[in-house]
């Protein structure tokens, strides 16, 4: 049974990497049936990697692909704004536009949150 960092080996790229942590993990006899663990990623290009999560003695794996993205970066335009709706931009609507790059297009809105300084998520901000 799967209890320890130590217990599992994650391979990305073919390339073993540090597993910090196990969040979670089920067992029923003989099978792990779900595993999830924080692993510190090696320093790569952005891209798709293939992935491999096993036992330590190598009995079980799972293979998938892995997903790397360059650090995300946020720019909006213009940069500030009072309570009250009125932008530095002086425009007529009174909105603001932040452009993220490097960040994974969502399916939809309902996949982002937008939170304003130590607040609450904004409902109904993203169209």
């Amino acid at each position: 049974f799967v209890q320890q960092p130590s217990d599992v080996v994650v391979t990305i790229d073919d390339t073993q990497v540090p597993v910090l942590s196990i969040l979670e993990a089920s067992w029923e006899p003989g099978v792990i049936s779900v595993l999830s663990v924080t692993v510190r990623t090696p320093p790569s290009s952005a891209g798709m990697f293939p992935i491999r999560l096993s036992t330590a003695s190598g009995a079980q794996s799972s293979f998938g692909i892995f997903e790397y993205y360059e650090t995300p970066t946020g720019v909006a335009v213009p940069d500030t704004a009072s309570t009250l709706g009125v932008t530095s931009h002086g425009d007529e609507f009174n909105e603001i536009r932040v452009t993220l790059n490097n960040f994974p297009f969502p399916d939809s809105a309902g996949q982002v949150s937008v939170i304003f300084g130590e607040g609450e998520p904004c409902v109904n901000c993203i169209s």
